[in-house]
């Protein structure tokens, strides 16, 4: 079976980019060109039989919800192969009329403890790219980790578009996009039993992985987390999450 290519901005080009703006283009040529590649080739999941659209946020539960997904779309898991199909499937679909009429969900995290899980989780534990680059650049060794205050800082110092999909800003997943119902990390558990009930299937992700909680106090010194609080004041202001609370 020949596998079908995409292009999404958070996970990187897989196909010719112009080919792609062409033909979506010519399929809808009511929009403007600019509308289009801001509305289409985002990482959405969509499941019409329920008539729901999940928005993947990296570090929130999101390979566990990913696979759920996977399944109930008959496949055993989600696998960046198979990533192409479902995206490339939904992607071309989607725009602002478009499920208009689904319920959309998204997950959200506490900034700071998002940001710690990723360095943990890609500097710690896969050390794939972007790790051995960003450890060249700032230790001149792309086996020598960087530490976790040298990767706030480099962090704190970089534009959006130059992020990693764990730690790009959070509400640059959903932009736009309408969400009707926005699940967090610390209330996972009865934010999925409610969008269970609206979506009319049960998600069943299993029980994540305990080493996710932290205790930030190990790892932010007040300089560091104001750091990250400066860097990250979008989602801090759109979710409602705060300095002080975070660190009581």
């Amino acid at each position: 079976m020949k596998k079908k290519n995409a292009y999404f901005p958070a996970y990187g080009s897989q196909l010719n980019l112009g080919t792609i703006k062409e033909t979506i283009k010519n399929s809808f040529p009511e929009y403007d060109v600019k509308f289009l590649e801001k509305h289409f080739w985002r990482p959405l999941l969509v499941d019409d039989k329920h008539k729901f659209v999940y928005v993947p946020i990296s570090k929130n539960a999101c390979t566990s919800i990913k696979n759920w997904y996977a399944k109930l779309q008959g496949d055993k898991e989600y696998t960046f192969e198979k990533s192409a199909d479902f995206h490339t499937k939904q992607g071309t679909k989607y725009n602002k009329i478009f499920y208009e009429n689904y319920f959309k969900f998204a997950i959200v995290r506490n900034p700071w403890e998002r940001l710690l899980s990723a360095y943990k989780f890609k500097f710690l534990k896969k050390k794939d790219s972007p790790v051995p680059k960003i450890n060249k650049k700032i230790n001149g060794n792309e086996k020598k980790t960087i530490s976790f205050e040298q990767f706030v800082k480099y962090v704190c110092h970089s534009k959006d578009k130059q992020c990693d999909v764990h730690w790009q800003p959070q509400v640059n997943f959903l932009d736009d996009i309408k969400i009707d119902y926005l699940g967090r990390m610390e209330t996972l558990e009865k934010d999925l039993k409610e969008i269970s009930k609206k979506i009319g299937v049960k998600i069943e992700i299993g029980k994540l992985n305990a080493s996710n909680k932290y205790d930030l106090n190990d790892h932010y010194t007040p300089l560091l987390a104001k750091k990250v609080e400066e860097r990250y004041k979008k989602d801090i202001k759109e979710f409602g999450y705060s300095l002080e609370e975070t660190f009581e």
